[in-house]
């Protein structure tokens, strides 16, 4: 089962949750998410055990990209030498700002790329780098 989460903050704050029996309908859900800043997450449940979570923030049309699988694994691109080196905002869960160095975030189309990896795979992805 997939449990999902996903937390909107325009017009104004609002938290859905969502159950899945198949990473399809899980996928579905998270890659029609649209909203410019918003944050989703994603949790593969088998039996009363979690096997990971993926966790997405989205803002300024960047992405913040966490896979929870026994411990925390952030993605960024491989070769970020020509990232500028800006900040990104992001909004919490709870509204709640925090920024991200550019160089630590993907664009959202690779985020919704390593999302879909992860849910048909169950790993992540080796197109991005994991710390």
């Amino acid at each position: 089962m997939y449990e999902v989460e996903i937390i909107r903050f325009q017009p104004v704050h609002i938290k859905q949750e969502f159950s899945f029996s198949s990473a399809v309908e899980a996928t579905k859900v998270a890659l029609e998410l649209d909203d410019e800043t918003s944050f989703i997450v994603i949790a593969d449940i088998r039996g009363n055990a979690c096997w990971g979570e993926f966790l997405v923030w989205r803002s300024e049309g960047r992405a913040l990209v966490r896979l929870n699988e026994h411990r925390e694994h952030f993605a960024s691109y491989r070769d970020i030498s020509a990232i500028q080196t800006s900040d990104v905002s992001f909004l919490d869960d709870d509204g709640s700002v925090f920024d991200i160095p550019l160089a630590n975030t993907v664009s959202v189309e690779s985020a919704k790329e390593a999302l879909l990896h992860w849910l048909l795979t169950g790993e992540a992805t080796i197109a991005l780098l994991w710390s």
